[in-house]
């Protein structure tokens, strides 16, 4: 097994009087999240020897062994290939403190879960990019309502330093930044210890499990920049690129999707307050997909913080399809023009291809909600070349 190469006390690190006044005190459900190498194992063997000199029992679990910690502190391992057998003989050992290192296999979780809740103190060990994401991993594998019962310290450590130190808290509430209209729900937070900000939140909607980062306190939304005045081809792009977008994110949504280009690399989109979740996705899952299809980043905001910035002017667009059929777009709306079969109902065809079947109202027009799927593939079709021809039922 790949050891450890430094042997540092307790002492040594940087905010460990906060780490010791929370592992003596009732706080016994830490977190030490980090990437390979970051230090979060030697922190790890320093609190196991700093317990055992201050009286308490501790024993740890690893796969394979890689702790250096005195003697007296017995090392398990997985008995039998199972972590649940190793569990069950250090319930019958009642130790103080369980060190886990590391946190890989669902069984790990379950496990580290179920000690937990038991009344041992455990401190576990997992890689992770934050703490957003070592929390995340937690709640797709336990049940959400007891995540901070099992978790209440998460410690980040970064080349051998702690960087930061974390509460995990529960609560019923609106989650912040979501509308009034969200009924009131199970929130976990997440706080910086030292200053006490909120930092994310979890919480369940529509069956999903949602991590949104909050705001500092006093921090606003950053304000939308006017853009610079483009050259034609760069404009060209740019309403190339509002389209792709609002294809992409109107598949979460029922509403409108207003696209605000800031630069080649970066847009603000704003949808329903109630759409943001979901577009968001669960553990952004949804938007990262989004953003790596389209190759700019997306900063998704709700509706109501439209309402400051002054509306643009509604603008039509006309296409012309031939054969006496045009298409007119504006801002939510996409509408085939065709007088001639006014009151008739008509199948849609991209070249032989079908499309849908609609009907002409008295005006010559066939209404579409400009996101609506058949809308934006019409939009595809002509963009592509094809014809788009319509014949009476």
């Amino acid at each position: 097994a790949v050891r450890p190469i430094a042997d540092v006390s307790l002492e040594q690190f940087n905010k460990a009087n906060i780490i010791k006044t929370r592992i003596v005190g009732d706080k016994r459900g830490l977190l030490i999240a980090g990437s390979p190498g970051g230090g979060k194992t030697t922190l790890a063997q320093s609190i196991a020897t700093y317990l055992a000199e201050h009286g308490y029992v501790v024993k740890t679990m690893e796969a394979p062994r890689e702790l250096q910690v005195p003697d007296h502190i017995t090392q398990y391992t997985s008995l039998d290939g199972s972590m649940e057998n190793t569990a069950d003989v250090l319930l019958l050992v009642r130790p103080d403190y369980v060190i886990f290192d590391e946190l890989r296999k669902n069984e790990d979780f379950r496990v580290f879960a179920d000690m937990r809740l038991a009344g041992i103190g455990m401190i576990g060990v997992i890689h992770a990019i934050g703490a957003h994401d070592a929390l995340q991993r937690f709640s797709d594998r336990v049940d959400f309502g007891v995540l901070p019962q099992i978790i209440n310290t998460i410690i980040f450590v970064d080349k051998g330093e702690i960087t930061n130190i974390y509460d995990v808290g529960f609560t019923i509430k609106v989650p912040e930044g979501m509308s009034s209209e969200i009924n009131l729900r199970p929130v976990t937070t997440v706080s910086d210890y030292e200053t006490g900000d909120l930092v994310f939140e979890i919480f369940k909607y529509d069956g999903e499990t949602i991590v949104m980062p909050v705001m500092s306190a006093g921090t606003a939304p950053a304000p939308l920049k006017t853009p610079a005045p483009l050259k034609e081809e760069e404009n060209t792009q740019w309403k190339i690129l509002e389209k792709e977008i609002q294809r992409e994110i109107g598949r979460y949504t029922d509403g409108y999707v207003d696209v605000h280009m800031l630069s080649d690399s970066k847009a603000v989109v704003y949808i329903e307050d109630k759409d943001v979740p979901a577009a968001i996705g669960k553990g952004g899952k949804n938007i990262a997909a989004i953003v790596n299809k389209v190759g700019i980043g997306i900063d998704i905001r709700p509706r109501t913080e439209l309402e400051k910035v002054p509306a643009a002017p509604v603008q039509e667009e006309e296409l012309q399809l031939g054969g006496g059929v045009k298409i007119r777009m504006d801002k939510k709306q996409l509408a085939i023009i065709c007088p001639e079969q006014s009151g008739k109902i008509v199948d849609v065809f991209s070249g032989k291809e079908y499309l849908f079947t609609a009907t002409v109202n008295d005006s010559g027009e066939i209404h579409l909600a400009k996101n609506s799927t058949i809308a934006q593939e019409l939009i595809k079709r002509y963009n592509e070349g094809d014809s788009i021809k319509l014949r009476p039922v």
